[in-house]
């Protein structure tokens, strides 16, 4: 009766009655499979096979998943499998079926068909084999063997609806269009309920024009028992841009049977889209109400509250379903997708590699990984990283198109071009064009990147991306008045894009104008009160004209108003750092450490300010070493750990540091710490010397102080 649901709890109380019986398993893994969970179903399909290792049924149930996964390897399990078990019952028509499926994927389509031939010799009223058998002849491109199949398929089998619509599709692809309604109908005739011929019958209606009827047919789908058929309707109205309809129709099929997940999904989707959250979050709520081990329902609400920014209840809930499921690949990567919204890098990149090591054919997981791979300069590792996909993904837009970003990161121009005439085959898409443009830029070309830059702002005005580049083109060939102009052109047509008003301040300060950056960072700020980058760039901009108190000002208004991101914060602490008022500059740099304790600049910075105080200075270098376990190649950290060895007295050693500080940076501050270091380690001449080129240097930063006491402490 396609209640998988109720199936599903009787077959799990017949396990627990006969928990040795391999049937239960078998047929728990075959409901499994028609609800779409093929991870679930693979299980009690091998706890079957564990428990009965010829059993049929679940052998063949596995051949038949092993032949869709896209390795080849496994196609020759299959076809091992289905040949051991033709050996003892040869008649058995759904082995002899999977095993053409095998052979067929191993490039063996003559076997295959002198398989299904024979399947057909003895039970010519097998459909299921006559449709495969005609597939495979289509491959060949035989397309009159192919129909002469399906023909005598239907005329063998009148009363089966699935003979009908294999014969109207074979029908429809060969264009007699009225010979494939007519099967259609037939198929309907015999059966009113039949999903497959309605769906094409919906198909037909379309491809006529007949927008109304094929409505028609997609309704009386949408109250079809099966669940993969019925929310088709709601799709269509939520493509075709009804997203009220949408919503109510899939409100309609949760309300008709709540424990219907994929309806539950698309409501919740639905929700999401038309900003009615608290729609969404009542229904997730009384579902965990219900059934608190919901782990699906746990996890979309934590979607949710990471659409609200409410980081604090999204990772509650991804805590409470990481309980129920250790193992889920989709709770790592929701894990990660927490630590990108609290800027936390590093601890995104390794949730990110736990969701992939867990769940392998978690794309979207694995494309994030590679992208934050290709950020850190690591192309080698992301490229192979892309390439470890299964087979069956690796002709997917996303992974072809992150393939191409992994080969433009290292180099690989030639791979890079063939890559993007791959991806071209799915569509020009936005990807595709940019990487065109850089392709071209990589071979010294920036005129020729400029027209598939224009192509996708065409379609984006917006895409920042795309728009940078395009100045890049122009600051290429030394035109940087006119990378200005362009991106004026583009801001000026949309003075009420924030984003737009931002990049083009980026690129004024960028060419020497700071008057016109701050200009155009205001008309951001005015189009978008919430955007924070444009109010952290005229704060950048009030530190270098050395305006502190408006700095000060500003970013603690932010912070009132409840930005209370780390980059807000850690600003704030900067310049209370410069303007020497250490003690809030502490305060505020605990503060960024709260929301982010790896965050390398507040680490090293508050580690910096505590070496100042020697009371301070154990604490200082506990996370002066963290800073060097985050950032091991990050030699700027030298300093604050030479600094704080200083300041406990232990001389030798903090030369060590500040020798390796002085070697890779020339920041003032290094030489007038190396040369106080050298005169308490007693080494007078090199101090005196060190300290003496730093007055001479920068007399004026805080630092010449201290110095000039040491040398008048120690005259010649």
């Amino acid at each position: 009766k396609k209640d998988y649901g109720r199936a599903i709890l009787q077959f799990k109380n017949a396990a627990q009655i006969l928990p040795k019986d391999a049937e239960p398993y078998y047929q728990l893994g075959r409901a499994y499979l028609e609800m779409g969970d093929a991870g679930t179903a693979i299980q009690f399909l091998l706890k079957a096979t564990q428990l009965d290792p010829s059993h049929v049924g679940a052998r063949i149930r596995l051949a038949e998943l092993k032949t869709s996964s896209g390795d080849e390897k496994l196609f020759a399990d299959a076809q091992a499998s289905m040949q051991s078990v033709l050996a003892s019952q040869p008649e058995n028509t759904d082995a002899a079926t999977a095993l053409a499926v095998a052979e067929m994927r191993l490039g063996k389509p003559l076997n295959a068909i002198q398989d299904l031939e024979r399947v057909l010799a003895h039970s010519p009223r097998e459909v299921k084999a006559a449709m495969l058998l005609a597939n495979i002849k289509l491959t060949t491109h035989d397309m009159p063997g192919a129909e002469k199949v399906l023909v005598d398929s239907a005329s063998k089998t009148p009363d089966s609806p699935e003979a009908a619509v294999a014969l109207s599709r074979i029908y429809r692809i060969t264009g007699k269009n009225e010979d494939s309604e007519r099967e259609c109908l037939r198929a309907l005739k015999l059966n009113p309920q039949y999903g497959p011929a309605l769906l094409d019958l919906m198909r037909l209606r379309f491809s006529q024009g007949n927008t109304a009827d094929g409505e028609r047919v997609l309704q009386k789908i949408s109250l079809l028992p099966d669940h993969s058929l019925r929310q088709l309707y709601g799709a269509y109205l939520s493509q075709k841009g009804d997203s009220k309809g949408a919503t109510a129709e899939f409100a309609r099929l949760h309300q008709l049977d709540p424990n219907d997940r994929a309806a539950r999904s698309q409501l919740i989707s639905a929700y999401l889209g038309l900003h009615r959250n608290a729609e969404a979050e009542a229904i997730l709520t009384q579902v965990l109400k219900q059934n608190g081990k919901d782990v699906e329902a746990l996890l979309q609400r934590a979607v949710l509250y990471l659409s609200l920014n409410k980081l604090q209840e999204a990772e509650n809930d991804v805590s409470q379903a990481q309980r129920f499921e250790p193992g889920s690949g989709d709770v790592y990567f929701l894990r990660a997708q927490i630590a990108r919204l609290r800027g936390q890098d590093l601890n995104q990149r390794q949730e990110l590699g736990e969701a992939v090591r867990l769940n392998p054919r978690l794309l979207e997981a694995r494309v994030e990984l590679c992208r934050l791979l290709i950020q850190e300069k690591s192309g080698q590792t992301a490229l192979e990283l892309i390439d470890a996909a299964p087979a069956d993904q690796k002709k997917l837009a996303p992974a072809l198109l992150t393939r191409n970003w992994a080969l433009l990161a290292t180099g690989d121009l030639a791979g890079l071009k063939k890559g993007i005439d791959d991806a071209a085959t799915q569509g020009s898409s936005r990807d595709v064009l940019l990487q065109k443009a850089l392709l071209h830029m990589a071979q010294h070309d920036p005129a020729g990147a400029r027209p598939f830059l224009e192509q996708a702002l065409k379609s984006n005005p917006e895409d920042v991306p795309a728009l940078d580049t395009l100045t890049r083109t122009y600051l290429a060939q030394n035109q940087p008045a006119a990378a200005v102009g362009k991106t004026r052109e583009y801001a000026d047509a949309r003075p009420k894009s924030a984003v737009l008003q931002e990049k083009l301040g980026d690129l004024l300060l960028q060419t020497g104008d700071p008057v016109g950056a701050r200009g155009a960072y205001v008309k951001a700020q005015q189009a978008d009160p919430k955007l924070i980058d444009a109010k952290l760039a005229l704060t950048e901009l009030n530190v270098k004209e050395g305006k502190l108190d408006q700095a000060r000002s500003d970013l603690k208004a932010m912070v009132a108003a409840g930005a209370h991101d780390p980059k807000t914060r850690l600003w704030l602490a900067y310049v209370e750092h410069q303007a020497g008022n250490y003690p809030e500059a502490i305060a505020q740099y605990r503060q960024v450490m709260q929301a982010e304790p790896s965050n390398i600049v507040a680490l090293n910075n508050l580690a910096y300010l505590l070496a100042n105080n020697s009371s301070q200075a154990d604490e200082a270098l506990l996370l002066a070493q963290k800073v060097k376990e985050l950032a091991p190649r990050d030699s700027s950290i030298e300093d604050t750990i030479g600094w704080a060895y200083f300041q406990k007295g232990i001389y030798r050693t903090a030369l060590t540091h500040l020798e390796n500080a002085a070697r890779t940076h020339d920041n003032p501050a290094v030489q007038y710490h190396l040369g106080l270091a050298y005169l308490k380690a007693g080494d007078d001449a090199r101090g005196r010397q060190t300290l003496t080129a730093a007055l001479k240097n920068n007399p004026d930063i805080a630092e010449a102080r201290a110095a000039r006491e040491a040398l008048a402490a120690k005259p010649h």
